[in-house]
């Protein structure tokens, strides 16, 4: 809990007695994941803790080496930088933006949430491997 100006006397010690408890799940959840996740194997350990990442946008680091799986040339190309035309039951949000750009991944989301709430169907394969060919050849 955080204290909250003007509040009552009740309130300001329920926040002063509870700020611990936050601070216990943060570092329960750091050390969960430090001994779930290798990130030491790919260079992604973090310097700060779990509650100084969060509340500091510290939190999407990238890895001292880059982490390929294939080579550049095999990339996947995404229909609307989302759905693989092969593979149309499965969306992939993120993928192609920096893990910054919240708009454009929020964008995304809101047109696959409608596309599997049925408010429009996706073209055939060969029309979407089409488009994905052309904005590749822009790019």
């Amino acid at each position: 809990m955080v204290r909250k100006p003007g509040a009552g006397v009740a309130s300001n010690l329920l926040a002063m007695f509870l700020s611990p408890l936050g601070w216990l799940i943060s570092k329960l959840t750091e050390a969960y994941y430090k001994k779930e996740i290798p990130m030491e194997e790919h260079g992604m350990s973090p310097e700060y803790g779990l509650s100084k990442s969060l509340s500091s946008c510290l939190i999407g680091m990238l890895p001292e080496r880059d982490i390929v799986a294939g080579s550049p040339e095999t990339a996947a190309p995404l229909y609307r930088e989302c759905v693989h035309p092969r593979v149309p039951q499965m969306a992939v949000i993120g993928y192609s933006e920096s893990a910054t750009n919240i708009q454009t991944c929020e964008m995304l989301t809101k047109w696959v949430a409608r596309l599997l709430d049925g408010a429009f169907r996706l073209p055939p394969v060969r029309r979407m491997e089409a488009s994905t060919n052309m904005s590749l050849t822009i790019v």
